[in-house]
C-alpha cells in the first residue's frame, strides 16, 4: 500500500477519491476498496475507530442468543418486554412513522419495521446523543440461536460513540 499511496499521492486525497482510484486502477470490489481506504486512513491518523467518511461516528454491538428470532425481535419491539431488560415505562406505536418513548427520556420515530428481521428508528434523547439513528437486525444462526446486531449511527464524537457503546454493551 505504501507504494500505491506514494505514487497516487493519497496523502492529499479525500476518502472517496482514494477508494475510487483503487476500484478503477486495481479492480478492487467496492467493499475491498473501502476497506483498504479506511485502514489507510486509520493507520495515518486521518480517521479514528468508528468514524465514518462524513466525520460522524457509529458503533456496532452483536450478541448471539439462544432463543428464536421471534422472541429476540419481540424483546426489542414489545414495550412490556423492553421494560424487563432495558428501561421502564416503555411505550411504542410499532408502525413506520410511529413514536416510542420511555422513562429514561429515550424517544424517537420508527423508520423501518421488518418483523423478525429489522428495526430502524431515530434516537432523540436530549441528554444522550439526540438526532442519531439505531438499527437492530435479527439473523437466525442455527441450533436455536439468533444473532442480534445493533448499530448506532450518526454520533457526533468519539466520546459519544464510546459512551453509547458502553451503554448498549451493558444492555445487550
Amino acid at each position: 500500500m505504501e507504494r500505491v499511496a506514494w505514487y497516487f499521492g493519497s496523502a492529499r486525497r479525500d476518502h472517496t477519491t482514494i477508494a475510487r482510484h483503487l476500484r478503477v486502477k486495481y479492480k478492487l470490489s467496492p467493499w475491498w476498496s473501502q476497506t483498504v481506504t479506511v485502514r489507510y486512513e486509520l493507520e495515518r491518523g486521518r480517521r479514528t475507530l468508528g468514524e465514518r467518511a462524513n466525520g460522524k461516528f457509529e458503533l456496532s454491538v452483536q450478541r448471539t442468543i439462544k432463543t428464536s428470532t421471534k422472541k429476540a425481535y419481540e424483546a426489542f419491539s414489545d414495550p412490556k418486554l423492553v421494560g424487563t431488560w432495558f428501561t421502564t415505562r416503555a411505550r411504542a406505536d410499532l408502525k413506520v412513522g410511529g413514536k416510542y418513548h420511555n422513562a429514561d427520556g429515550d424517544q424517537g420515530t420508527f423508520l423501518i419495521i421488518e418483523p423478525r428481521k429489522r428495526l430502524k428508528f431515530t434516537w432523540d434523547n436530549a441528554d444522550h446523543c439526540p438526532g442519531t439513528v439505531v438499527e437492530v437486525t435479527f439473523t437466525p444462526n442455527g441450533n436455536g440461536k439468533v444473532a442480534v446486531r445493533l448499530q448506532h449511527m450518526k454520533l457526533r464524537s468519539q466520546r459519544d460513540r464510546d459512551d453509547m457503546k458502553g451503554g448498549w454493551s451493558w444492555a445487550m
